[in-house]
């Protein structure tokens, strides 16, 4: 969803899913000297999203500098042992625009 002005775009998104973590054929355990690498498989699926938005400000036709872009993530996972994980995101930077608008 966005809105678009004639120097500036603001945005706003979001995703849902699910997150699938896979180790192949090897589960890394805590030991008494450090890790140790083990045989089998581990791999867990769990909820996912991702919420933000940001300000484009408009440089030319096809450039606009990314004022800022803010983001959350979480994760709703049972393979770590703490339940979820939340995690912000903050990013800025030039966009370059395909269209003509």
């Amino acid at each position: 969803m966005s809105h678009r002005a004639a120097r500036y775009t603001i945005f706003a998104h979001s995703v849902f899913g699910a997150e699938h973590v896979g180790f192949g054929n090897f589960n890394t355990v805590p030991g008494p000297g450090g890790p140790i690498t083990l045989p089998g498989p581990s791999s867990s699926n769990s909820f996912a999203l991702a919420l933000g938005g940001g300000l484009d400000l408009k440089l030319t036709r096809h450039f606009a500098l990314r004022a800022g872009q803010f983001d959350y993530q979480l994760v709703n996972s049972s393979a770590n042992g703490h339940g979820h994980q939340n995690d912000f995101r903050f990013s800025s930077g030039i966009v370059f625009g395909f269209g003509g608008k």
